[in-house]
């Protein structure tokens, strides 16, 4: 039983890792973005335009779109994680009395624990992201207040 929740959480983070990969790799959009509306000499424009509406531009380029508010999410993520959390216990501890094969118990377990797994993680990944995004679009800024956008997209790039 212990080796299907460690399994099922494994699969959570794993599953919660891929799930995240387009928002962790924004700059590549970002960037090729910025160098495109450069060209058209709508750069200026087309950064405050993100730094303005930040979560619109990430929840572009994300697979997991949330459609409420943080504070909304926030909550109905706590309520799944805390269900989640009732229904592994439950599972647990009165197994024999809620499955009639074992297979049966054992792919719930793992599911549950995926779950609680994901949740988390993704809770942790979306707010590092948050902070590298913000980091990130304020250098864009102050690049642009300098007069010094194609420089910083230059070495940007170099930079990988």
């Amino acid at each position: 039983m212990i080796a299907m929740m460690v399994l099922g959480a494994a699969i959570g983070v794993v599953f919660c890792f891929l799930m995240k990969k387009q928002e962790r790799n924004f700059r590549e959009k970002l960037f090729s973005e910025c160098e495109v509306q450069l060209k058209k000499g709508n750069a200026e424009k087309f950064i405050s335009n993100v730094i303005e509406h930040k979560d619109k531009w990430i929840r572009s380029i994300a697979l997991i779109r949330k459609p409420f508010n943080k504070q909304v999410n926030l909550v109905i993520e706590t309520m799944a994680v805390v269900l989640a959390l009732l229904a592994l216990v439950n599972s647990l501890t009165n197994f024999d009395k809620l499955f009639s094969t074992v297979i049966q118990g054992e792919v719930t377990v793992a599911f549950l624990s995926m779950v609680l797994a994901f949740i988390p993680t993704e809770w942790v990944l979306s707010n590092a992201i948050d902070k590298d995004v913000t980091a990130v679009l304020n250098d864009l800024r102050e690049a642009v207040k300098n007069n010094r956008l194609k420089s910083f997209l230059d070495e940007a790039k170099q930079n990988g």
